[in-house]
């Protein structure tokens, strides 16, 4: 009996390890997306000020012309 609820217990923390490992992955994806959504949308409404460059490699930022 005692290796049954063993078992049982092993198996249900497994699951509930799982489960939240899952619910964190999801809250991290939903922030980078959102990250990278509007950061999009900023781009494309040129909202970005012209001493700020975005390449391909990142964001850069230089000195503004006197």
């Amino acid at each position: 009996m005692a290796a049954l609820r063993f078992a049982w217990m092993r198996e249900w923390c497994w699951r509930r390890n799982q489960t939240l490992i899952i619910q964190e992955l999801d809250f991290f994806g939903f922030c980078w997306t959102t990250v990278i959504f509007c950061a999009g949308l900023a781009v494309l409404a040129g909202e970005f000020p012209s001493f700020v460059r975005v390449t391909a490699s990142g964001i850069s930022t230089k000195a503004e012309p006197k």
